[in-house]
């Protein structure tokens, strides 16, 4: 079994070697889904019962780890190809 939960995040960046105006300082609204995969519990009695993982658990997660780190953040190349810094 599957579930998902979506959360959205608004980050700021610029593309400083466009030609368009994405060189200039510009925002843009961002959409994470996250999946997780595993079998029921099934433990009786338990809260999660029939869950594979109560979306309260999955939404507290993906808030902490992801949406209060990036959200509103300004999103910086470090003139890294695989290197994002992020500005809280």
């Amino acid at each position: 079994m599957r579930i998902s939960r979506k959360i959205e995040i608004d980050y700021g960046h610029t593309l400083p070697n466009s030609f368009s105006f994405c060189n200039q300082l510009h925002g843009h609204r961002g959409v994470i889904v996250a999946t997780v995969e595993g079998q029921m519990i099934n433990r009786k009695g338990d809260g999660e019962e029939g869950m594979v993982m109560d979306f309260k658990f999955l939404k507290e997660i993906m808030l902490d780890h992801i949406h209060d780190k990036l959200d509103r953040a300004l999103w910086a190349d470090s003139n890294s190809p695989t290197e994002i810094k992020s500005f809280t």
